[in-house]
């Protein structure tokens, strides 16, 4: 077994994981509350949105030939 704060149950950000399973938070502002309402550090912050965030705003490629 890894011991690790992040693995640790009672860690903010396995409280938070927790909380958008239950509360099913899949866009950028629930997810965002959630970073708040916890007090997850900006590394966290960002775990949560590329893992959980179902509602991405996509850029296109800089090569695009469409937006030439």
């Amino acid at each position: 077994m890894i011991s690790s704060e992040f693995f640790s149950p009672g860690s903010q950000l396995c409280k938070a994981i927790r909380y958008i399973s239950d509360h099913h938070c899949d866009d950028i502002r629930s997810l965002n509350d959630v970073a708040f309402r916890f007090d997850l550090n900006p590394r966290d912050q960002q775990f949560i949105i590329e893992k959980f965030c179902k509602k991405r705003a996509t850029r296109p490629a800089i090569d695009d030939p469409d937006l030439k």
